[in-house]
C-alpha cells in the first residue's frame, strides 16, 4: 500500500506512532520542538509518503532530501510493538551519486532513539558481527 500524503488517516500508520517532536518532548517537556522538523509528527502523519509492504513494515519516505542522498525511516515490524524509535522504527540516509548510483548508508543518521534504544548503525553492525 501507498500513502502519498494523509497516511495516518488513510491506515498506514500505526494509532500509537509519534514522530520525533513529540517523543524528544516526552523526554524534555520544558522545551520546545520544532513540529517541521525532519520526521516530526505533523508532517509524517500528514505530508510524507509511507509505504506499506508486504510483510507489514512501512518505510517514511522524508519530501526535502536532495535526490542522492534520500532519508527515510522506516519501523521494521510494522504496527506490532513497541513502535518506537531506536527499538524498531530507525532513519536512515541512502548517499550516491548520478555516476555511480547508492554507494552506502550514511554513518549513524539518527534522528531521535528512545531511552535504551539502539541506533540504525548500531543495530546494523550488531547483525554483521
Amino acid at each position: 500500500k501507498i500513502c502519498k500524503n494523509n497516511a495516518y488517516e488513510q491506515g498506514c500508520l500505526p494509532k500509537d506512532f509519534r514522530g520525533v517532536d513529540i517523543v524528544k518532548k516526552e523526554e524534555n517537556p520544558d522545551q520546545d520542538y520544532n513540529p517541521n522538523y525532519t520526521f516530526s509528527d505533523s508532517p509524517i502523519k500528514n505530508k510524507y509518503p509511507v509505504f506499506v509492504l508486504a510483510d507489514g513494515t512501512y518505510v517514511i519516505g522524508y519530501k526535502r532530501y536532495p535526490i542522492t542522498m534520500p532519508i527515510f525511516a522506516a519501523d521494521i515490524n510494522g504496527t506490532k510493538g513497541p513502535n518506537k524509535w531506536g527499538y524498531d522504527i530507525f532513519g536512515f540516509q541512502i548517499q550516491g551519486d548520478s555516476k555511480n548510483g547508492i554507494t552506502k548508508l550514511a554513518e549513524d543518521y539518527s534522528f531521535v532513539i528512545e531511552k535504551g534504544g539502539k541506533t540504525f548503525q548500531q543495530m546494523l553492525d550488531e547483525c554483521f558481527k
